[in-house]
């Protein structure tokens, strides 16, 4: 009798299995099939996306990817522009959306919960007080920083791949500045790991990780380590206030941070090794080499 019912039990699971099987088949087939029609909606897509941004998306082209169980959409040549300004709009050469199906269709309008943005060109402007400015960004009012956090806050995954940002500095000087990101939400943990390169010989490295909202530290707990490397301590300089300060130094810099937040309250750690460098000051006047300096603090 028992060997009979879990008989029974076995069949009907096998069944339950064999159907689940084949509607996600079928579902990820049908999924396949509609995404490779994408381009025909190009006109659609674009203005759905429009109306739940503050600025305007234009795209050379839209494509669809199927990706594990959800489609990607991806959008080549992008151009974006913030009404408003007098800037060239921002270029990228693809950006990737992520579509949460089964929200999509119960709000009827794409949810998205991914996006990737790669050969993003940035233009920047450092002025003789120390200000820094983001060509095309600056100006734009209140509610581009509004739909930036609710977008940080909500989105699962945003990554920024082969990113591109041209600063020009108050000597007239461009400097070029590699960055790739990478934040992830995994409920309300939150990641960030992203890496600046400079072409000066400054290379800074990022991680953080956190639960709550980062932008109330009230109801935020987090920790973020903080790496900075260079190779060339003058060029750092140059990104600071204007004026030479009375004191600096030429040479190579290791500067690591560890920074901990609990609910509002900070606590911050520093390690630092300078190796092969020079200290001077009053406009140079006096210089005092060192070979070596390693230095540790707890704020």
């Amino acid at each position: 009798m028992q060997n009979s019912i879990f008989h029974k039990l076995s069949d009907v699971l096998w069944g339950l299995i064999i159907l689940i099987l084949v509607v996600l088949a079928l579902y990820v087939s049908v999924g396949r099939m509609l995404t490779n029609d994408i381009s025909s909606y190009r006109a659609a897509i674009l203005q759905e996306l429009n109306l739940r941004v503050p600025f305007n998306i234009e795209a050379e082209a839209v494509t669809g990817y199927w990706r594990s169980f959800a489609p990607d959409i991806v959008l080549s040549g992008l151009r974006l522009t913030i009404p408003g300004l007098d800037h060239a709009p921002i270029e990228l050469s693809e950006g990737r959306i992520g579509l949460d199906v089964l929200n999509s269709l119960r709000t009827r309008s794409l949810q998205v919960t991914r996006i990737e943005l790669t050969d993003l060109n940035l233009q920047g402007e450092l002025s003789e007080d120390g200000r820094f400015r983001l060509t095309g960004f600056a100006g734009g009012g209140s509610e581009m920083g509004q739909w930036l956090q609710e977008l940080l806050l909500n989105v699962e995954h945003v990554s920024l791949r082969d990113n591109l940002l041209q600063l020009r500095m108050p000597n007239g000087e461009v400097r070029d500045f590699d960055l790739d990101l990478q934040l992830t939400r995994e409920g309300s943990r939150r990641l960030i790991d992203g890496n600046l390169l400079s072409n000066a010989g400054t290379s800074i490295d990022v991680i953080a990780q956190g639960m709550g909202n980062p932008f109330k530290p009230a109801e935020f707990d987090g920790e973020l380590y903080l790496n900075i490397r260079t190779s060339n301590l003058a060029a750092v300089r140059d990104l600071l206030a204007a004026g030479s300060p009375p004191v600096w130094a030429d040479g190579q810099l290791d500067l690591q941070l560890w920074l901990d937040v609990k609910r509002g309250k900070t606590t911050l750690e520093t390690s630092l090794e300078a190796r092969d460098f020079t200290v001077s000051g009053d406009a140079g006047r006096w210089q005092v080499p060192l070979r070596r300096l390693a230095a540790q603090a707890r704020i």
